[in-house]
């Protein structure tokens, strides 16, 4: 939920305020094709990691800047700005503009080894483009993003 918020809020164009650190995205499609090839298998590990696609943050929000036609993000801010913002922000009425737990996810986040999952069960993750088509269709959909994005190039 919370990258997706800073997903959308690219999309529209808001450039929001935010740090820099590893994300993992996940297709819920392929979190789910997962589950269905774990529960056929005699003897499943204990436990799998689905890393999907390991991402810088601020180099996707460049990349979808571009594919959406708008302004590129400002640079990331350094870890101790952020946390201030958060921490700020959430002390504030409302919805907070970045939160602290958004902040504290991307600025402690590592990239994911999912080697295991790949090897046991022949897990691949969709192309990262085809899982941003989709968000965007649903986005669209849900009036989230109010108009189909410009599409300048492939992410």
């Amino acid at each position: 939920v919370g990258t997706s918020a800073l997903l959308v809020a690219t999309a529209r164009g808001l450039n929001p305020p935010h740090p820099d650190g590893w994300i993992q995205l996940v297709d819920a499609r392929d979190v789910g094709d997962a589950a269905v090839r774990i529960a056929l298998l005699a003897n499943p590990p204990r436990r799998l990691l689905l890393g999907g696609h390991n991402q810088r943050l601020h180099l996707l929000m460049e990349t979808l800047a571009n594919r959406y036609g708008v302004e590129e993000p400002q640079g990331a801010l350094p870890a101790s700005e952020a946390i201030d913002l958060a921490d700020a922000a959430e002390r504030e009425p409302g919805r907070p503009l970045i939160s602290r737990a958004i902040v504290d996810l991307v600025l402690h986040g590592s990239p994911v080894d999912d080697a295991l999952a790949r090897q046991t069960i022949d897990w691949s993750p969709r192309p990262l483009i085809d899982t941003l088509s989709s968000w965007e269709g649903w986005a669209q959909g849900l009036g989230i993003i109010e108009h189909p994005p410009v599409i300048r190039s492939e992410a």
